[in-house]
């Protein structure tokens, strides 16, 4: 190996890192849309709908309820998308 291999992994690794805590920053954010276009599109939209969103954004329903500020962020946040 060379002395220029570890950089390299280095970096990659940061750039790993920048990718999930992103990736995980806009699955947060993405739950106003969402609830934003159930209440919008009642009618149009199909009741599996409904159960797939349940399902997919399960986990921060989980970690509302063992964190009051995240639980507080989310009410506010998917307040400011119903509005």
């Amino acid at each position: 190996m060379s002395d220029n291999d570890e950089p390299k992994a280095k970096s990659r690794a940061a750039v790993k890192c920048a990718f999930f805590l992103g990736g995980l920053f806009l699955y947060v954010l993405s739950i106003g849309p969402i609830e934003w276009i159930a209440s919008r599109s009642a009618r149009v939209v199909p009741n599996w709908f409904n159960n797939v969103v349940e399902v997919v954004y399960w986990p921060l329903d989980g970690v509302a309820d063992h964190w009051v500020w995240f639980d507080k962020f989310l009410d506010w946040y998917i307040g400011l998308a119903l509005r």
